[in-house]
């Protein structure tokens, strides 16, 4: 299902402008949500992420977080439904060419009913690595609405009957998976890339960083026979394990840990949310 935010609610449409930035030029960004029981989980980090993308596109922030939160809530309820996937797309609104005519902001949400929580439950999944290169760019800390080299690295999975790829950088440096983050197990510590390497500043990423679950590092071409296990996550299915031909088995002890641990934090995070409600 398809929402627009006006009056600060979330209103049913059946189809989006399509002369509205985001589709005409890309100008906007998106975020991608698991809601358990009406709350969006990992609220407050998502605040600073977005926070972040406005500042980054000069998108100004002309609606209130309270009232954005309460809206999603509202139209989540009336899912009925315990587990959903909502994302939440803003584009700079106006007109105008390359130059914008205004810099406020338009809301879209589009609303996915799932049969059960999908969170740390995904299976394993076929990886290699990529042949494409991403650019080690500021740009891709943020998830802008042009995904065009995760779509090609997408394609490139189906056509080499993979579930995902190791996706380096320009510089030879691990940078992600196709459709999130991506972790080394060294040692029996767990690693990410560096912000630097131009991978999305993902939501897990930084509930794993903040928790000291996990650490940066620059991870290259040269760590990969160091490498005991890789992983991936993003916001909806948590962590899954990559299995490769030099890596099939994974730091089994390690990652059950961290993933213990991240179940506690995102029931934690949807409680402390609902405590604050009404």
């Amino acid at each position: 299902m398809n929402f627009v935010f006006r009056n600060n609610r979330f209103q049913s449409v059946k189809h989006i402008e399509a002369s509205n930035r985001g589709f005409l030029y890309g100008d906007g960004f998106f975020e991608t949500m698991l809601v358990i029981d009406a709350v969006p989980a990992f609220w407050n980090e998502r605040v600073d992420r977005i926070s972040r993308s406005l500042n980054y596109l000069r998108i100004l922030q002309d609606f209130s977080f309270e009232v954005l939160l309460d809206a999603i809530m509202e139209v989540s309820k009336e899912q009925n439904a315990p587990f959903l996937r909502a994302r939440l797309t803003i584009v700079r609104d106006g007109s105008g060419k390359y130059l914008p005519g205004s810099n406020g902001s338009s809301m879209h949400l589009n609303i996915e009913t799932l049969s059960k929580n999908p969170f740390n439950e995904a299976a394993d999944k076929r990886a290699e690595v990529s042949t494409l290169l991403m650019p080690a760019i500021t740009a891709g800390n943020h998830k802008l609405i042009g995904k065009h080299a995760h779509v090609l690295a997408a394609l490139e999975a189906q056509e080499r009957s993979l579930d995902d790829l190791i996706v380096f950088n320009e510089r030879n440096e691990v940078c992600e998976s196709v459709s999130g983050n991506i972790y080394a197990a060294i040692g029996g510590q767990l690693f990410t890339p560096l912000l630097n390497s131009g991978c999305l500043e993902g939501i897990v990423r930084q509930v794993l960083l903040k928790n000291n679950l996990c650490r940066e590092r620059c991870l290259t071409a040269d760590d990969i026979q160091r490498v005991d296990g890789w992983y991936s996550s993003n916001s909806i299915s948590g962590i899954s394990k990559l299995i490769t031909r030099e890596h099939s088995f994974g730091d089994d002890v390690l990652i059950e840990g961290v993933k213990g641990k991240l179940n506690e934090l995102i029931l934690s995070s949807v409680r402390d949310l609902q405590g604050n409600q009404p």
